[in-house]
């Protein structure tokens, strides 16, 4: 009986530690799978956000790069070809025909602040409005991107000494067109943005 009796110890110790490592098998595969499922989804959020930034980049890039010299009315009444600063600038562009109708159009390219951060707006206006200094307002045909940290605008031209000058956050030559221009973004999560810069074709000369 003493021998029966040990058996019988002995099993229902075997039986404790195989529900015991059981259990941690149960706690560490549990673990694995809430990393896997976390990683997917900040694998997915890295994605997601790469997408809209290379989309968001495209758009500004394709705007900037068919930037013409045609003189608008500045708010004064006089005549300019590119009005610029840190966080807003105004020209003349064309605008591939894509659901409406395309075609030459003053345009802004401005950062907002809003309570979710930046927004990156984007708006395209008549010939004859005199405005310059009416913000874009952020909205499904005008966002190019929200939830932003930092974004910033710089340029560059040509000095009356005939030698391209440094990056400028203020375009003081209203009647030339810089012949860089640069769009610095941070988002609120995530790395930066790689650096936009365009460099307008037909710089320095008026249709």
């Amino acid at each position: 009986r003493s021998g029966q009796a040990a058996q019988q110890s002995f099993t229902l110790l075997e039986l404790l530690l195989a529900t015991v490592l059981l259990a941690m098998a149960i706690i560490v595969t549990g673990a694995a799978l809430r990393g896997l499922s976390l990683g997917r989804e900040r694998s997915d959020r890295q994605i997601r956000q790469a997408e809209l930034r290379d989309a968001a980049s495209t758009a500004i890039r394709e705007r900037l790069s068919a930037i013409t010299p045609t003189p608008f009315l500045a708010g004064d009444g006089s005549e300019v070809l590119f009005i610029g600063d840190d966080r807003k600038m105004a020209y003349v562009g064309n605008v591939r025909a894509y659901v409406g109708a395309g075609g030459t159009f003053r345009q802004t390219l401005q950062a907002i602040p809003t309570r979710d951060g930046m927004t990156l707006c984007l708006r395209a206006g008549e010939m004859r409005d005199r405005n310059e200094a009416a913000d874009c307002v952020p909205g499904p045909q005008t966002t190019v991107a929200e939830g932003l940290k930092q974004v910033h605008f710089r340029y560059r031209g040509h000095g009356v000494d005939g030698k391209l000058t440094g990056w400028n956050s203020h375009w003081a030559t209203t009647g030339v067109l810089p012949e860089w221009i640069e769009v610095a973004v941070t988002p609120e999560t995530g790395p930066e943005w790689p650096p936009i810069r365009v460099r307008l074709p037909l710089a320095g000369s008026a249709q």
